[in-house]
């Protein structure tokens, strides 16, 4: 016989052995066994599964990050404070005083003329003249050699004061003024005021204009 055959006869025979060894014990413990005990045997339970419960591992919860500031800023604000704004009142203007008139000055006639004597009655320098003309303004004329020279020097909002004559009461300059030459026409006298002073500067007469205060 060949080697392979040996080896399989040998494990047919082993497993006839072990099944008739199988049936004979099985025959055996069912003859040993007791009706009590067979039918007091407990039940048998089926072990329950076990389950493994997987505990959740606790997150922690995120961790707040601090806000972070560069450098530069911490310094710039600790040199730079914070500006509040300032409220500057303007100041009043200081109020001014209106200028005070200057004090009148008095002027008293000494006499009227017309056309016809008035160059004789100035020239005898007794002080100023009514010159009363039949259409132009009247004046009050004065050679400035003989006192008349302030006429010239008066200024607007001066007050002037006439005593005597016909046209006595306070008046003020006007501020008309007008620079003609001597012998000018009398009709020169007319569009500045109601009343006109009149002296001579130089080589020209001046015309200053007069209203009623």
């Amino acid at each position: 016989m060949s080697p392979r055959k040996d080896v399989r006869t040998a494990v047919t025979t082993l497993s006839g052995l072990a099944l008739a060894v199988a049936a004979l014990v099985s025959v055996t413990s069912a003859a040993g066994e007791s009706p009590a005990s067979a039918a007091t045997a407990p039940p048998v339970v089926a072990a329950a599964p076990i389950v493994s419960l997987a505990l959740a591992t606790p997150t922690a919860a995120p961790t707040e990050r601090p806000a972070t500031v560069s450098r530069a800023a911490d310094r710039t604000a600790a040199r730079k404070p914070a500006r509040t704004p300032v409220r500057t009142q303007k100041a009043a203007a200081p109020k001014t005083a209106a200028p005070k008139p200057r004090p009148a000055r008095v002027i008293r006639i000494a006499g009227t003329a017309t056309s016809a004597d008035m160059q004789q009655k100035l020239d005898a320098c007794n002080g100023p003249i009514q010159v009363n003309w039949a259409a132009h303004t009247t004046e009050i004329a004065q050679h400035n050699y003989c006192g008349g020279a302030w006429f010239d020097k008066v200024s607007a909002g001066q007050l002037i004061t006439v005593e005597g004559g016909s046209i006595a009461g306070t008046y003020v300059v006007n501020g008309n003024r007008r620079y003609v030459g001597k012998g000018a026409s009398a009709s020169s006298l007319d569009g500045l005021g109601s009343l006109v002073l009149q002296t001579c500067v130089g080589s020209r007469m001046v015309l200053v204009g007069l209203s009623p205060a």
